[in-house]
């Protein structure tokens, strides 16, 4: 479209010379009969004749730039249609290999907006095409496409929300971004600052709390130890934020959705304990590990839910997600028991933790 745009300006601007050297030529000419002008020896120019070849041969580059362009076109669309279709197979090299020929920002959008609506789930080959991308701004286009996307068609309740986020945090976090254009770097900001709240928090906030949906409780590291490796952790009854209610989301891998928690104050890791210290059949004990070492069953997936203001915190390991039970398992008058579901048969907002 550019490249169109770009040879009919050209065109136009080669007609409108030739038009008004010819006007000027035309009203400097002086009656047939002045023989100093056109001696009668000299066979007299027809001027009109001059300004109609002109532009008989400024319609030649009209057509043939026209032409020209509908093969690059037509040549560009193949390409975009094949990137589109390496991403739906997830040949994620390959893709890239084909946008790097086409190397157009307008195209860009238009792959990820076309792959996206082939097939949501492909949001994920998607996020892996754009962070392969060799130049950072190609990234940010892209990440800032897909987001439109899935906030048009209110797809932000799920795992691609962290990833995307993930990438944009990482990339808003490398060397060569301090030294970027300003127009380039509001690229990420301003998709930072489209994110949920929630998703901010986890990704771009020192540091979190965690608030059960149900209760309006908040999650804390208490004074209150199960035994010396392992310390209790509670949701605070009367509502309140505690100064030993601050969380930092500490991301386990690459996926932007699992994470370790760890307590501000208390520097050791929530984690969901063996089947020894299940509390019941239907419930399991979750505590805070004291040595301080991140462990295997510490890994939590976490999940938006309710467009991003609301997370489900799953425990990797035992495949069971965190919950705050009714008032029969309080601890005590001012605390509340924290588990994990064994069954996994039920979901409510008991499950839910508003992060921020």
């Amino acid at each position: 479209m550019k490249v169109a745009l770009f040879f009919l300006a050209l065109s136009l601007c080669l007609l409108t010379v030739t038009i008004a050297q010819n006007f000027k030529r035309d009203t400097e000419l002086i009656n047939d009969d002045d023989e100093t002008l056109f001696p009668s020896n000299v066979v007299k120019q027809n001027p009109q004749h001059k300004s109609e070849i002109n532009i008989f041969q400024l319609y030649n580059i009209i057509r043939i730039n026209e032409e020209k362009h509908k093969s690059q076109s037509e040549n560009s669309n193949k390409k975009i249609t094949k990137s589109i279709g390496e991403i739906d197979q997830n040949n994620i090299d390959k893709a890239v290999e084909i946008f790097n020929e086409i190397n157009d920002d307008e195209d860009l959008k238009t792959i990820i907006q076309n792959a996206y609506s082939i097939n949501k789930d492909n949001a994920r080959n998607i996020l892996k095409f754009s962070h392969a991308l060799p130049y950072i701004r190609h990234s940010g286009l892209a990440y800032r496409k897909l987001f439109d996307e899935m906030q048009k068609n209110q797809d932000l309740d799920n795992s691609h929300i962290m990833q995307l986020a993930y990438y944009v945090h990482e990339a808003m976090n490398m060397t060569k971004f301090k030294t970027m254009e300003k127009e380039d770097k509001n690229i990420f900001e301003n998709i930072k600052k489209s994110f949920p709240s929630g998703v901010r928090a986890i990704f771009w906030s020192g540091s979190v709390t965690i608030k059960n949906r149900y209760f309006s409780e908040y999650l804390y590291a208490p004074e209150i130890y199960y035994d010396h490796q392992r310390r209790n952790v509670f949701t605070w009854t009367n509502g309140q934020r505690i100064n030993t209610g601050y969380w930092k989301m500490i991301p386990a891998d690459s996926t932007g959705s699992n994470f370790y928690i760890k307590n501000e104050a208390k520097g050791e890791y929530l984690y969901a304990a063996g089947d020894s210290f299940n509390y019941d059949s239907q419930r399991r004990n979750v505590f805070l590990w004291t040595p301080r070492n991140a462990v295997r069953n510490g890994v939590w997936r976490v999940k938006p839910i309710s467009s991003g203001d609301y997370f489900s915190i799953f425990n990797k390991y035992e495949s069971e997600y965190l919950y705050a039970p009714g008032n029969a398992f309080n601890y005590d008058k001012n605390r509340r028991r924290v588990f994990t579901w064994i069954p996994r048969n039920a979901f409510n907002s008991k499950f839910h933790w508003k992060i921020y």
